[in-house]
């Protein structure tokens, strides 16, 4: 991280920056938690089934030397995804962006897709990352 220099010309103190990741605990997620942490990032590390390796993440950024938090969150749940920002500033504090990383996994063809693998899978891969923004959106002050 660096330090900003004030009109006086003395370092302000450092601002930890905070990372909200929704799908954290495999595959690209973790990675991308990762990649956040080593640049010096507090990371939130969502996840829905996977709490053992979300755990893990969060012990391998903790050993980097910085700030993670587990939170779940079904996403396909809107209570439940309007729970991830207010967790989150409780545990590490306001992130300055969220990465949706999330999707839900589904096999279906044209021939047996029906409408509520389709109102699920909307609920999750768009509705939750919709939510989210205008929940970060809100959460940020606003310029002068």
């Amino acid at each position: 991280m660096t330090a900003s220099t004030d009109t006086a010309g003395a370092r302000a103190p450092e601002t930890p920056r905070v990372v909200l990741i929704t799908g954290a605990a495999r595959r690209i997620g973790r990675a991308l938690a990762l990649g956040f942490a080593a640049r010096g990032w507090d990371v939130a590390v969502h996840y829905g089934a996977s709490r053992h390796e979300a755990e893990e993440v969060v012990a391998e950024i903790v050993g980097m030397g910085r700030r993670a938090v587990a939170l779940h969150a079904e996403l396909g749940d809107e209570a439940q995804v309007t729970g991830l920002l207010p967790a989150c500033i409780a545990a590490l504090g306001r992130p300055a962006c969220i990465v949706n990383n999330a999707s839900r996994f589904e096999e279906d063809t044209a021939l047996d897709v029906g409408y509520e693998l389709l109102l699920k899978l909307t609920a999750m891969n768009l509705g939750a990352p919709l939510v989210l923004a205008r929940m970060l959106y809100d959460a940020t002050p606003q310029p002068r």
